[in-house]
């Protein structure tokens, strides 16, 4: 645990949720293997120690002018990702994943990979014609982005390393307008979505919109979310980033 201990709390809960599968996996499956007891030395960090640690890093948030000054300045391909970032509140893992047959018409219809939560949004026409300008036709299970040698936006190499062409462009931009604040990474365009679309007060709606799941009973129950509650989410971010649309 101390040898693991050098980056933050959230970084070493990751590192520790890893390593302790390895004991579960051999006393499941391993012939022989009782319940191996670890101790106290591979306890996660606390719910306080990660709050405090919370408390102390910059909000990844973005102002309106911070969205249009990046995508002002965004070549065709990063306009689209940016967009989506904050339209859709995509990851770059969601964009190296993200396929033709997502988009549909007006909306995107896409559940989060690594939860299979729905996922559902309303992308303004805007946002439509960069994903358009950017993109062939493909069929619509094939990757609607990818690199230049035709592999995923984000790769994770055998040494544990990865690639990620969608945070090296965005960063390549950020330098190029001399914005430098910390925390605004590619990941503060769905932070921010989520700030922004609180404040119309549907909150099944804003769920569906980030594939997010409350676990209230109330979700077993409801089957249908209708596309005007998410167009009213996306319009009301439009208007939050374009104020002269309203």
């Amino acid at each position: 645990r101390a040898s693991l201990s050098g980056g933050s709390p959230v970084v070493l809960k990751n590192k520790l949720i890893r390593l302790r599968s390895l004991f579960k996996f051999a006393t499941d499956n391993v012939e022989g293997v009782g319940q191996i007891k670890f101790g106290t030395g591979l306890e996660l960090p606390t719910k306080r120690e990660l709050r405090r640690h919370r408390a102390r890093q910059p909000k990844p948030l973005l102002t309106p002018e911070d969205f249009r000054n990046l995508w002002d300045a965004a070549n065709v391909r990063l306009r689209a990702w940016i967009g989506l970032g904050l339209f859709a509140g995509l990851y770059a893992s969601d964009l190296s994943q993200l396929c033709h047959g997502h988009i549909v018409g007006e909306f995107l219809d896409f559940p989060r990979p690594k939860t299979a939560i729905s996922r559902r949004c309303w992308l303004p026409q805007v946002v439509r014609d960069a994903i358009k300008a950017a993109t062939v036709k493909g069929k619509s299970d094939e990757l609607m982005f990818r690199t230049a040698t035709g592999k995923q936006l984000l790769t994770d190499n055998p040494d544990g390393s990865r690639i990620d062409k969608v945070a090296n462009a965005f960063s390549i931009l950020k330098r190029g307008i001399g914005f430098d604040r910390a925390g605004a990474g590619f990941k503060a365009l769905r932070h921010t979505a989520r700030t922004v679309i609180d404040a119309c007060g549907d909150q099944p709606a804003a769920d569906l919109f980030m594939g997010h799941t409350s676990g209230h009973i109330s979700e077993a129950y409801r089957h249908e979310l209708s596309d005007d509650r998410l167009r009213t989410l996306g319009e009301y971010l439009q208007r939050w980033a374009w104020p002269e649309t309203a």
